[in-house]
């Protein structure tokens, strides 16, 4: 009952249902009823803090990987495939065979102006945007070999995934090693209070950077994020 009740004031609830009963008297019979009971004020929302949590220049963070997620059946092929031969050169020249055509239709219409170039135009500026957010996380991370998951690459019980770009034991002519795409998920324990640590996009001063975020802190509690030493620092 105290955790409901402690629940319900962290969502500002003034009261909360309860049953009541009339008092018997004579022999009559006793009336239930629901009525309703007011949550006191007073509660205090107390989050305990460790120990060693003072000096806070000096708190670091270590990230686990609990266990690979799994993505819905029909994005798997996005995945886990090995990105070379074909496969790379395609990744390249998308961008510039969207630019290409974007850019033509733009002349056809600038030197037409007719009704159905404009139409043309703005239904491939429409799929171009499209597939720009929808292809972003990707590309993103493959360039800085880690990235936030898109929300419909997962399933809905995972709250937040990152893409890797993973080496695979398989070499190129050149000797470096060919990557793949993995879906994986950080996370770590708050070192100041214990809470869980998910891995977000960081912004103002973290902007471009991926940062450790507390469940119970997300403004004051951020670390920094190493996906390769599996370490940060805090941030705030």
């Amino acid at each position: 009952v105290d955790e409901i009740t402690h629940f319900f004031s962290l969502n500002k609830v003034k009261y909360l249902p309860t049953i009541k009963n009339t008092e018997s008297s004579g022999g009559h019979k006793i009336n239930f009823y629901i009525g309703l009971k007011a949550i006191s004020e007073v509660i205090t929302h107390e989050v305990e803090l460790k120990n060693d949590s003072a000096n806070t220049s000096q708190i670091n963070i270590e990230y686990t990987v609990p266990q690979l997620p799994k993505a819905p059946t029909w994005a798997k092929f996005l995945l886990n495939f090995k990105i070379s031969g074909w496969k790379f050169y395609t990744y390249i020249s998308l961008p510039l065979l969207a630019l290409a055509v974007g850019y033509s239709l733009l002349l056809w219409n600038y030197y037409s102006l007719s009704y159905f170039s404009l139409i043309y135009l703005i239904s491939f500026l429409m799929i171009a945007v499209s597939f720009y957010f929808w292809l972003k996380p990707f590309y993103e991370a493959i360039d800085k070999r880690i990235g936030i998951a898109p929300y419909w690459l997962v399933r809905l019980s995972v709250i937040s995934a990152q893409l890797r770009y993973v080496r695979t034991a398989t070499k190129r002519d050149n000797g470096q090693y060919i990557r793949a795409l993995q879906l994986v998920v950080y996370q770590a324990e708050c070192p100041i209070c214990s809470n869980r640590v998910l891995i977000e996009k960081g912004s103002n001063a973290q902007r471009g950077r991926l940062v450790g975020v507390c469940d119970e802190s997300p403004r004051e509690h951020v670390f920094s994020f190493d996906h390769v030493t599996k370490k940060g620092m805090l941030l705030r």
